[in-house]
């Protein structure tokens, strides 16, 4: 049975610390292990850099989503500092990706 917790920092789920990256895309914010969180950066940077729109799949602490990726779409990807060996290139890669679809 998969205990829930509405805050972020996922304290009530078993194993929490394995959930070290946060999505945040449609006023939501999706707990994700950071390899999870980084295909989808990958992935949805992909879409963005062709100009194109895609259904891009997260799997996260509650599940999978597909998250809808475009030109329009803002979402911004956080990496847990502690646990990143180069978290000052995430956090490019992550403000990158969030103007360029944003269209900042």
């Amino acid at each position: 049975m998969r205990k829930q917790n509405d805050s972020i920092s996922g304290s009530s789920v078993s194993n929490s610390s394995e959930f070290d990256s946060v999505v945040s895309f449609g006023g939501r914010n999706y707990c994700a292990k950071e390899e999870l969180a980084r295909i989808f950066l990958k992935n949805a940077q992909r879409v963005v850099d062709r100009g194109g729109h895609e259904l891009v799949p997260l799997a996260h602490r509650d599940g999978v989503e597909l998250l809808a990726i475009g030109p329009h779409a803002a979402f911004s990807v956080f990496f847990c500092e502690e646990n990143s060996a180069d978290a000052s290139a995430d956090a490019e890669l992550s403000a990158q990706a969030d103007s360029s679809i944003s269209g900042r």
